[in-house]
């Protein structure tokens, strides 16, 4: 029985965006953290007294990842950069501004490269970005870290 699974690797993963005109793009990323859900609750008192817990709402998570930085021309970067640009004219338009969003499947891959688990995103969107320290001193790579808010996520066979 423990032949018919092999246990997989958090290093081996694959992020793939499809645009809503259904472009798809695997995108390299170095680290990827954020994916999840709580349910959020609250007290509720009964007829006889007691407190009990009820489901209020769902939230999701910021799925943030991680990768050194590339030119420009890369399709995932200018979906980004157009999206930071209407954002940032967001003040001038009044408070309307309408941005591409893209669903986000992150797929945990087995030793043959094929999915053993994969989480999907719905309607993702920039919502922050950085780039590590640049150092003089230091021989690391210089890293952006781009997170992502999306309306909903499904675990996927």
């Amino acid at each position: 029985m423990a032949d018919a699974w092999d246990l997989p690797v958090s290093f081996y993963f694959l992020v793939t965006f499809q645009n809503m005109e259904g472009m798809m793009v695997n995108v390299p990323f170095r680290e990827v953290s954020g994916l999840g859900w709580k349910l959020q609750t609250k007290d509720q008192e009964v007829e006889t007294g007691v407190k009990i817990k009820v489901m209020e709402s769902l939230t999701y998570g910021d799925l943030v990842l991680k990768r050194p930085v590339t030119p420009l021309d890369e399709d995932f970067s200018k979906w980004v950069d157009d999206c930071i640009r209407k954002l940032s004219a967001l003040k001038k338009s009044g408070g309307k501004v309408r941005i591409k969003t893209c669903n986000v499947v992150v797929k945990l891959l087995d030793r043959k490269g094929e999915p053993r688990a994969a989480w999907s995103c719905t309607c993702a969107y920039p919502s922050a970005y950085s780039l590590s320290d640049l150092n003089a001193e230091s021989n690391s790579f210089a890293i952006e870290t781009i997170t992502l808010s999306y309306s909903t996520i499904e675990r996927k066979k």
